[in-house]
Protein backbone atom coordinates (compact mmCIF):
# COMPACT_ATOMS: atom_id res chain seq x y z
CA UNK A 1 0.00 0.00 0.00
CA UNK A 2 1.15 3.63 -0.83
CA UNK A 3 0.75 6.74 0.86
CA UNK A 4 -0.78 9.82 -0.79
CA UNK A 5 -1.18 13.30 -0.37
CA UNK A 6 -4.24 15.43 -1.89
CA UNK A 7 -5.07 19.00 -2.32
CA UNK A 8 -7.24 20.03 -4.72
CA UNK A 9 -10.02 17.79 -6.68
CA UNK A 10 -9.18 14.19 -4.64
CA UNK A 11 -10.57 15.98 -1.65
CA UNK A 12 -13.63 14.57 0.51
CA UNK A 13 -16.20 15.86 -0.83
CA UNK A 14 -14.76 17.14 -4.19
CA UNK A 15 -15.39 15.69 -7.71
CA UNK A 16 -12.60 13.08 -7.67
CA UNK A 17 -12.88 11.91 -4.41
CA UNK A 18 -14.66 9.18 -5.93
CA UNK A 19 -11.68 7.95 -6.78
CA UNK A 20 -10.28 7.26 -3.41
CA UNK A 21 -13.45 6.14 -1.52
CA UNK A 22 -12.29 2.37 -1.17
CA UNK A 23 -8.91 3.61 -0.04
CA UNK A 24 -8.13 3.84 3.92
CA UNK A 25 -7.77 7.53 5.27
CA UNK A 26 -5.18 8.25 6.97
CA UNK A 27 -5.56 12.26 8.39
CA UNK A 28 -8.90 14.46 6.89
CA UNK A 29 -7.64 18.07 6.63
CA UNK A 30 -4.61 17.66 9.17
CA UNK A 31 -2.37 16.74 6.70
CA UNK A 32 0.85 19.53 5.72
CA UNK A 33 3.30 19.18 3.23
CA UNK A 34 6.84 19.95 4.90
CA UNK A 35 8.14 21.74 2.13
CA UNK A 36 6.63 24.96 0.53
CA UNK A 37 4.79 25.23 -3.33
CA UNK A 38 2.95 27.46 -5.20
CA UNK A 39 -0.86 26.51 -5.89
CA UNK A 40 -2.90 28.26 -8.56
CA UNK A 41 -6.00 28.10 -9.07
CA UNK A 42 -6.79 27.19 -12.71
CA UNK A 43 -10.38 28.17 -13.73
CA UNK A 44 -11.32 25.37 -15.75
CA UNK A 45 -15.29 24.41 -16.55
CA UNK A 46 -16.65 22.67 -15.12
CA UNK A 47 -14.82 22.78 -12.01
CA UNK A 48 -12.16 24.61 -10.94
CA UNK A 49 -9.35 22.64 -9.59
CA UNK A 50 -5.61 23.49 -8.25
CA UNK A 51 -2.45 23.41 -9.84
CA UNK A 52 0.68 22.81 -7.72
CA UNK A 53 3.86 23.80 -8.40
CA UNK A 54 7.54 24.11 -7.23
CA UNK A 55 8.40 27.58 -6.09
CA UNK A 56 10.39 27.72 -9.18
CA UNK A 57 7.76 28.15 -11.04
CA UNK A 58 5.82 30.50 -8.79
CA UNK A 59 5.04 33.99 -10.82
CA UNK A 60 7.12 36.96 -9.04
CA UNK A 61 5.06 39.37 -7.07
CA UNK A 62 1.90 37.22 -7.80
CA UNK A 63 1.94 33.66 -6.62
CA UNK A 64 3.13 32.71 -2.70
CA UNK A 65 4.41 29.74 -1.44
CA UNK A 66 3.28 28.17 1.65
CA UNK A 67 3.08 24.29 2.78
CA UNK A 68 0.06 22.54 1.51
CA UNK A 69 -3.06 21.59 3.26
CA UNK A 70 -4.48 18.17 2.36
CA UNK A 71 -5.32 15.12 3.47
CA UNK A 72 -3.56 11.21 3.34
CA UNK A 73 -4.96 8.07 1.82
CA UNK A 74 -3.18 5.20 1.56
CA UNK A 75 -4.15 3.49 -1.63
CA UNK A 76 -3.52 -0.10 -3.26
CA UNK A 77 -1.95 -0.27 -6.38
CA UNK A 78 -5.09 -0.17 -8.88
CA UNK A 79 -5.81 3.37 -6.91
CA UNK A 80 -2.49 4.32 -7.69
CA UNK A 81 -2.57 3.43 -11.58
CA UNK A 82 -5.94 5.25 -11.60
CA UNK A 83 -4.52 8.40 -9.85
CA UNK A 84 -1.85 8.06 -12.42
CA UNK A 85 -3.89 7.98 -15.18
CA UNK A 86 -6.51 11.26 -14.13
CA UNK A 87 -3.33 13.11 -13.32
CA UNK A 88 -1.61 12.32 -16.13
CA UNK A 89 1.40 10.62 -15.03
CA UNK A 90 4.20 11.50 -15.82
CA UNK A 91 3.43 13.96 -18.60
CA UNK A 92 1.07 16.07 -17.03
CA UNK A 93 1.43 15.58 -13.15
CA UNK A 94 4.78 14.02 -11.76
CA UNK A 95 3.62 11.56 -8.59
CA UNK A 96 6.77 13.02 -6.39
CA UNK A 97 7.44 11.51 -3.35
CA UNK A 98 7.58 14.46 -0.20
CA UNK A 99 7.99 14.73 2.97
CA UNK A 100 5.19 15.68 5.58
CA UNK A 101 5.02 17.67 8.27
CA UNK A 102 1.89 16.74 9.25
CA UNK A 103 1.68 13.79 10.73
CA UNK A 104 5.29 14.45 12.20
CA UNK A 105 8.34 12.09 10.44
CA UNK A 106 5.92 11.03 7.42
CA UNK A 107 6.27 11.19 3.75
CA UNK A 108 3.68 10.27 1.19
CA UNK A 109 2.99 10.68 -2.79
CA UNK A 110 1.98 13.82 -4.12
CA UNK A 111 1.18 15.13 -8.20
CA UNK A 112 3.26 17.89 -9.20
CA UNK A 113 2.54 19.87 -12.29
CA UNK A 114 5.55 19.38 -14.63
CA UNK A 115 3.73 19.59 -18.20
CA UNK A 116 6.79 21.56 -20.00
CA UNK A 117 4.19 23.91 -21.53
CA UNK A 118 2.04 24.82 -18.30
CA UNK A 119 4.45 26.64 -15.99
CA UNK A 120 5.14 29.32 -19.05
CA UNK A 121 1.53 29.71 -19.56
CA UNK A 122 0.97 30.23 -15.67
CA UNK A 123 4.06 32.58 -15.97
CA UNK A 124 2.69 34.54 -18.58
CA UNK A 125 -0.68 34.91 -16.89
CA UNK A 126 -1.24 38.51 -15.93
CA UNK A 127 -1.44 39.33 -12.45
CA UNK A 128 -3.59 36.36 -11.73
CA UNK A 129 -6.67 37.01 -13.87
CA UNK A 130 -6.24 33.91 -15.63
CA UNK A 131 -4.68 31.37 -13.09
CA UNK A 132 -5.10 32.76 -9.67
CA UNK A 133 -3.19 32.04 -7.19
CA UNK A 134 -3.97 30.56 -3.61
CA UNK A 135 -2.00 32.16 -1.34
CA UNK A 136 -2.58 29.83 2.21
CA UNK A 137 -2.02 26.86 0.36
CA UNK A 138 -5.31 25.43 1.50
CA UNK A 139 -7.55 24.40 -2.07
CA UNK A 140 -10.61 23.80 0.56
CA UNK A 141 -10.53 27.20 2.10
CA UNK A 142 -10.10 28.78 -1.46
CA UNK A 143 -12.47 27.04 -2.98
CA UNK A 144 -15.13 27.93 -0.46
CA UNK A 145 -14.82 31.23 -1.27
CA UNK A 146 -15.41 30.83 -4.99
Amino acid sequence: RTPVFVYGSLMRNLHNHHLLEQSATLTHDHALTRNEYALVHAPREPRPYPYALEPTHARPNVDSVAHLKGELYEVDQSTLDALDRLEEHPVWYRRTRVPLARPVDTWAYMYLLVEPNAPAQIAAATRGQVFAPVQDGDWMAYAASL
